[in-house]
């Protein structure tokens, strides 16, 4: 009887662990990145983040992502490395450049932040947000 219900314990463990493996990789080779969304767990959301940047290194939205859960996780240095990324491989997220300089801002560098705004608003002018940003930083 305990050896039944032990197998029992230790099939349903394997089954769970099969299963979380295989939504792990399903999540991590989405390259639209809308599964990775769905975590709420940020540090799960990071990994799954890296994991699908691994196998499409060439979509901007995941880097935006990516630099989206960094930021929520206050690593602000990494988090501005990604958003650079992800201008770089599509110069019109605008998204991007907002966020670059929310985090210049807030490491007060301002010349540098007023000029991620201006960037973002070249592509997106009728943000409202970001053009009060830029208006309390020039005035």
């Amino acid at each position: 009887m305990l050896e039944n219900s032990l197998t029992r314990i230790l099939t349903g463990c394997i089954v769970l662990l099969v299963s979380i493996s295989f939504t792990t990789v399903a999540w991590s080779t989405d390259c639209s990145g809308r599964t990775i969304k769905r975590e709420r767990n940020l540090i799960i959301q990071r990994g799954l983040y890296e994991k699908a940047i691994e196998q499409c290194p060439a979509e901007a939205f995941l880097y935006y992502g990516y630099a989206f859960n960094l930021e929520r996780l206050r690593k602000y240095p990494e988090a501005l490395i990604r958003y650079e990324t992800a201008v770089m491989l599509d110069p019109q997220m605008s998204k991007a450049f907002f966020s670059i300089g929310d985090i210049l801002r807030l490491q007060k560098k301002m010349p540098a932040a007023i000029e991620a705004y201006k960037k973002g608003l070249a592509i997106d002018p009728d943000n409202s947000r970001v053009l009060k940003k830029l208006w309390e930083l020039e005035h």
